[in-house]
């Protein structure tokens, strides 16, 4: 691939979606992993057609379209259900995030890949660069109760079933600090631009 791509992460509720706007502010194209994992099972497509006949239409809303929310409480509590879903999506998302980088106009692009560490920094080898957007464990908790209304018991589960801190840290090449204010974000992501404009071979 002869666009720079920069891999973004970030656990549960790391504030990946703060950063990427930041970096569209910027002009900067960002290929979003989980809007490609959502368009690989859109209605009537075989990405949604492959988990119906895997789980059942107990996944299925009464439109026809996936029940996010039932096969969230699902493979959140199986892990074989789990690896299942993930075998059906990804693929297609990897796909998808690769074709919206190379078409970018910018001069280099952010692939927002939450499930990057988990998934293996293998199955991505184009990526020129990781970034990790990091938090402690206890704040992804308190946002995760905030943002979707759920109890102690998902929230401890969600940040369980991904990679460890650890984990993420461990595939950084660059790490942004996003435990504070979501004004510290601003100076951040500009010195990470001006960083990325310069390793793509453009300064403007």
């Amino acid at each position: 691939m002869s666009r720079y791509v920069v891999g973004l992460t970030g656990g549960v509720a790391s504030g990946k979606s703060e950063v990427t706007r930041r970096f569209e502010a910027l002009g900067v194209t960002v290929a979003d992993a989980d809007l490609a994992a959502r368009d690989a099972v859109a209605p009537r497509s075989d990405g949604l057609a492959e988990i119906v006949a895997a789980f059942g239409t107990g996944m299925l809303l009464t439109d026809g379209g996936l029940d996010r929310a039932a096969m969230r409480r699902h493979v959140f509590t199986d892990d074989a259900a789990r690896a299942r879903l993930e075998a059906i999506v990804h693929p297609r998302v990897r796909v998808a995030v690769r074709e919206a980088c190379e078409a970018a106009a910018s001069p280099y692009a952010i692939a927002a890949i939450p499930l990057l560490a988990e998934g293996g920094r293998a199955a991505y080898p184009w990526l020129d660069r990781v970034l990790v957007i990091d938090v402690p464990v206890a704040t992804q908790h308190v946002r995760l109760l905030t943002r979707d209304a759920i109890d102690d018991a998902l929230a401890d589960r969600m940040i369980a079933v991904q990679a460890t801190r650890e984990a993420r840290l461990a595939i950084a090449v660059d790490v942004l600090d996003n435990g504070g204010p979501l004004e510290a974000l601003d100076a951040q992501v500009a010195a990470l631009h001006a960083r990325y404009l310069g390793l793509a071979g453009n300064t403007r």
